[in-house]
């Protein structure tokens, strides 16, 4: 049976291969193979590239950093719109995009670490609101929801 990070190894190449690239096997494990063919990311594909950089903790200490980093990130975001909501900073549309690519990171780690996928907890979540909301999100609805 293959570790989780020869699994890993294969999975990244077998994308390399899908995209037409070479892969530079001196990287490996594969620590920065996908970066240069990124051009459009599926949840897989980001799930995939997000391991690159997420070392070699046990899954204990996977939940416990990831899920701090997740509140610490998640907090940078809400900060940076307080400035432009209420301290009159000009929206920066980069540095909105850079904080919430660190919260997709680490809600991506933590998925990987729970071998959840994104692409499904994306479904889950829309269907989840398509039932709440078949019409739309609804202000009275939600005041009366009982789930």
């Amino acid at each position: 049976m293959l570790s989780k990070v020869q699994q890993h190894d294969l999975k990244e190449c077998e994308i390399m291969m899908e995209a037409g690239e070479e892969k530079d096997c001196s990287l490996c494990s594969c620590n920065g193979c996908l970066a240069d063919m990124i051009t459009e990311m599926s949840f897989e594909k980001y799930q995939l590239a997000a391991e690159r950089t997420a070392g070699s903790l046990n899954d204990r200490n996977r939940f416990l950093n990831f899920s701090m980093g997740l509140t610490g990130e998640a907090g940078e975001v809400v900060d940076y719109l307080k400035k432009v909501l209420w301290h009159g900073h000009e929206m920066d549309q980069d540095k909105l995009k850079k904080e919430l690519g660190d919260v997709l990171w680490y809600v991506a780690t933590i998925a990987t670490t729970a071998d959840l996928d994104l692409s499904e907890i994306a479904i889950a979540n829309i269907e989840k609101l398509k039932k709440r909301y078949p019409e739309g999100f609804d202000e009275e609805k939600s005041i009366k929801r009982t789930e």
